[in-house]
């Protein structure tokens, strides 16, 4: 979809994985690297555990369809930016030049990658990864609540920020086709990392700070980890499925059958009594045989997969989600694909290069618009079709880039989950979070009249997003050729938990389930624990909440060549697994099976996560080498020589309070960050500096304050907060403004609980 685009990738770990996504979706991209070669070629693992340049398996993955071009000087880099599409760079703010680059080329688009941005008092910070994970907010829902917060697999922060990144590459470069103008994108990973789980909103607004509870979801019992014959599972009942996890669970306890038991809240309320009952049952199965008994009826349950258990099942084989690559070091080996299809097929994984292996000189792709457009999307049209966090997220990302979106509900069926969450339909805080700015229709698709609305409303449109089960739209006479009939260039964004083809393709999932799936779960844990726990998070639905928005953005851009929509399926545990490239490289090159690591890092003289002042306070700190390690030592009066460095320094953070520690040893040259709440976030100087929270004005609710966009671009605009769409606040807008229908037909439609 890329194709034609040139990007020149300056990145290092930080920001690589963006360069990944961009070639993986057919943009040539050139990996500019010093004589000796990109650091990261030097940082393990390796194939057979031997240092070597061309067998760094984390190089491997992230520099996947890359070019590899040795650049010796700040002169050449100036004249191969002024011949590409994007420059990638994730250094100091403020190194690049950037307004240098982009005076010599104002069609470039310029993205910088970095711990805490361009701009605000921490922007020099230090921020390896577990720093802008900790400062993030992630970190401190991550983890058993009676251990230190756990850190995510690989370098998870780095990866989200660098997804992030991609899209802010690609929403450049479509606003650039409109008005021939380049731009500055500027993502922090902190605030990529604070725009999930609604931390800020729910401390800010609701008075809330989220604590770890282990894997025992917030709202839901049973929901959670269980134990099994052969490991574990994940299973989630909720409202819908409790009747019929107690018609399956024969012998279940008695007491379990009182109406009061059929309200979610009273079941969460007395987890521990479920939980215990409910364990007696799961422990008689094997996590498979579990998984599918459940699934038969309906009942969102899947096995906490290791990563060879993850390559070799069934689903993942059959939908080719693993591509075999042929490299002259590493030789034959697996490798995950792009997490999605495009019309039908999906993009193959391509080798990483060899240093110095470029195809030569690169040309940008000359923009031709000289229009006054403010926002990427300017003149974009989305309906959408979802529900929850993933499908939501990605519309409302949509909608902050400037599409008109508009959502579809129906009081007969079919309402957003998240409308529930407050006192009426209208007055739920979470439900204004994940569908902000965009507008609400009232469409009943179980009667043909209000399907013939939709196909009226879908001729209108660009962009259809959904999230629903793969054989719901198809069921109601919507699927992909219905809706191409009647807009043939449609762009068709799918993204169900794991994918619309393939045996479990039909499974019922929620975001827990598929970390458990994917691989996450198993990994996301201190090292020797005896039953996993990962995050009680749900990463797999933001990170599909931005996959989204990067493929329909660059659907847009291929269509605006060629003329052609796209079918999109993004399968969400895909995208989850995706993120654990590196891993599943080990797997597959040297026949491991991956352990959990937690907080340390072999290649770091110090790296974990310590105790600080207070409940529940910590702060992470990183000595990449010998040097920081002896400025620390400096600092704190802790002996260099100590053969205990993590049990030195933890004695030395329990005196300190967490910001006094993270300033001294930051002021000094040691990486350091809090663990911050979402009550830390909401106050955090930092973001407030960069205008980061924002507040929505809600009718019902009045102020609300949440996270911002993480994306910053010096030209465009983005959509300032608004308010979330009372139900059916735009019926009559829609139905008459849009689709032309006078009053008296709206009118037999609502009183026919057709618009309804």
């Amino acid at each position: 979809m890329l194709a034609g685009y040139t990007a020149l990738d300056l990145t290092d770990l930080k920001g690589q994985l963006a360069g990944k996504l961009l070639a993986d979706l057919g943009m040539r991209v050139i990996k500019a690297e010093p004589p000796g070669g990109d650091p990261v070629r030097y940082t393990g693992p390796f194939k057979d555990g031997v240092p070597h340049p061309e067998g760094s398996l984390r190089f491997a993955f992230l520099n996947g369809g890359k070019e590899s071009l040795v650049v010796s000087g700040e002169d050449e880099l100036a004249r191969l930016a002024a011949r590409v599409d994007v420059v990638l760079e994730s250094g100091t703010p403020g190194a690049l030049g950037v307004a240098r680059l982009r005076a010599a080329s104002p069609g470039l688009v310029v993205v910088s990658v970095t711990g805490f941005g361009q701009t605000g008092p921490r922007a020099d910070y230090l921020a390896p990864d577990i720093v802008a994970l900790a400062m993030g907010g992630l970190m401190f829902i991550s983890g058993e609540p009676t251990a230190p917060p756990v850190r995510a697999p690989e370098t998870q922060a780095y990866y989200y920020g660098s997804v992030v990144a991609a899209l802010g590459a690609v929403a450049a470069l479509r606003r650039r086709e409109l008005t021939g103008r380049g731009d500055h994108v500027d993502v922090s990973i902190q605030e990529a990392l604070a725009s999930q789980e609604h931390l800020i909103r729910e401390f800010a607004f609701d008075g809330i700070t989220v604590r770890r509870e282990g894997s025992q979801h917030k709202h839901v019992a049973p929901g959670r980890i269980f134990p099994c014959i052969d490991g574990h599972v994940f299973l989630f009942v909720s409202s819908i499925h409790w009747q019929r996890f107690l018609d399956l669970w024969e012998e279940h306890p008695p007491e379990l059958e009182g109406e009061e038991w059929l309200v979610p809240a009273f079941r969460r309320a007395n987890a521990a009594l479920v939980n215990e009952a409910v364990e007696r049952f799961t422990g008689r199965f094997a996590k498979l045989e579990l998984s599918e008994l459940l699934q038969a009826r309906g009942i969102p349950c899947l096995p906490i997969y290791a990563p060879s258990e993850f390559l070799a099942d069934p689903h993942v084989r059959e939908r080719g989600f693993f591509g075999r690559l042929e490299h002259p070091y590493l030789g034959s080996y697996l490798c995950p694909q792009l997490p999605a299809t495009v019309n039908g097929e999906r993009p193959a994984a391509r080798p990483p290069p060899l240093l110095g292996s470029s195809r030569g000189e690169p040309a940008a792709h000359l923009p031709t618009g000289g229009g006054s457009a403010a926002l990427p999307l300017e003149g974009v049209r989305v309906v959408s079709l979802t529900t929850g966090i993933a499908g939501p997220n990605a519309a409302r990302l949509l909608a902050n880039l400037g599409a008109d979106v508009i959502k579809i509900e129906s009081r007969a069926g079919g309402l957003d989950a998240f409308r529930f969450f407050g006192p009426d339909l209208d007055a739920s805080s979470r439900f204004l979070e994940t569908n902000i700015d965009v507008r609400s229709l009232t469409l009943n698709l179980k009667e043909p009249a209000g399907v013939e609305l939709l196909m009226e409303l879908v001729a209108r449109s660009d962009v259809v997003v959904e999230n629903f089960r793969p054989d719901v739209l198809p069921r109601l006479g919507l699927g992909y050729e219905q809706l191409k009939a009647v807009r043939p260039d449609l762009i068709l964004a799918r993204m169900p938990g794991l994918g619309s083809s393939g045996p479990r393709s039909l499974y019922g999932s929620w975001g827990p389930t598929l970390t458990a799936f994917s691989g996450f779960t198993y990994l996301w844990n201190h090292p020797g624990q005896p039953e996993p726990v990962g995050s009680q998070g749900v990463y797999p639905d933001y990170l599909a909440g931005v996959l989204v928005p990067l493929l329909v953005t660059a659907a847009l851009l291929a269509r605006a060549r060629s003329g052609e929509g796209a079918l999109l399926d993004l399968a969400q545990v895909e995208a989850a697994a995706y993120l654990l490239g590196t891993t599943y490289l080990a797997t597959t090159v040297n026949g491991n099976e991956p352990q959990p690591v937690g907080n340390g890092c072999g290649q770091a003289a110090l790296h974990g996560c310590y105790p600080c002042r207070g409940e529940d306070r910590w702060c992470v700190v990183v000595c990449a080498g010998e040097p920081q390690w002896q400025r620390l030592c400096a600092e704190t009066g802790i002996a260099p020589e100590t053969p205990e460095r993590d049990a030195e320094v933890a004695r030395w953070s329990a005196t300190q309070e967490a910001y006094e520690a993270m300033e001294r040893l930051q002021s000094v040259g040691v990486a350091c960050g809090v663990v911050q709440s979402g009550a830390d976030l909401a106050s955090d100087p930092h973001l407030a500096a960069r205008g980061f929270v924002q507040a929505a004005h809600h009718p019902r609710l009045g102020e609300v304050r949440m996270a911002g966009l993480p994306l910053r671009f010096a030209e465009a605009q983005t959509r300032p907060y608004g308010s979330s769409p009372l139900l059916g606040e735009h019926n009559e807008e829609i139905v008459c403004g849009l689709l032309g229908h006078d009053a008296g037909e709206l009118a037999a439609w609502r009183e026919a609980k057709v618009v309804y």
